[in-house]
């Protein structure tokens, strides 16, 4: 479930800041580039908390994203337009996972950055600061999606629900925007990996 809740939060990420003025959902789609410190705290269907991870987090839009746990447990997860490379140093195990790999729309949708294609997948209903998220296809693994922005339109948290109960929580410290070039998302696996 982690590879696959990651993709869903990754295409979060990368679909297309502003005034104050604006929707929420605009000030979210407006920004093009950012990296962040973040806490993940993942929840059981009881509410237990169940993992704690820390790490870094960079994202271009419209295609790209850098997931990197630093802590319990080094991971690395690459994405672009393709998919997303799962990569586990412990291991020495790389995984790669394409889009339509879990043939759902609603991630592509998100991946898109289009406003209009988001709308067309997604119930979204805004606050002040906050965009919710929910997946019109029924099928859906994830129920709702609650984005906590700033003002400027950076996200703050990110709540994915999921329709087993699950819940994971986001947040994120020391937003910066910045320009980041392609090749920094490009997985290269080191000697001695394992492709799965």
């Amino acid at each position: 479930m982690g590879a696959r809740l990651f993709i869903v939060l990754v295409t979060l990420w990368i679909t297309p800041l502003c005034l104050a003025s604006e929707s929420s959902l605009d000030r979210w789609l407006s920004w093009d580039a950012l990296t962040a410190s973040f806490i993940q705290r993942e929840y059981d269907a009881s509410g237990t908390l169940t993992r704690t991870s820390e790490g870094v987090l960079t994202l271009k839009r419209p295609n790209y994203a850098l997931w990197q746990v630093r802590s319990p447990d080094p991971q690395e997860f690459y994405a672009n337009a393709l998919g997303v490379w799962h990569y586990d140093p412990w291991l020495e195990v790389a995984t790669f996972h394409p889009i339509d790999s879990d043939g759902s729309q609603v991630t592509q949708a998100l991946f898109s950055g289009d406003k209009s294609i988001l709308e067309q997948r997604y119930a979204v209903t805004e606050s002040e600061d906050q965009v919710l998220l929910s997946p019109r296809d029924n099928d859906s693994q994830i129920q709702t999606v609650s984005i906590i922005l700033s003002l400027e339109g950076y996200p703050r948290s990110i709540e994915l629900q999921t329709s087993l109960g699950h819940r994971s929580l986001i947040e994120l410290n020391n937003v910066k925007i910045g320009q980041f070039p392609p090749e920094m998302f490009e997985f290269t696996p080191p000697p001695g990996t394992e492709i799965q």
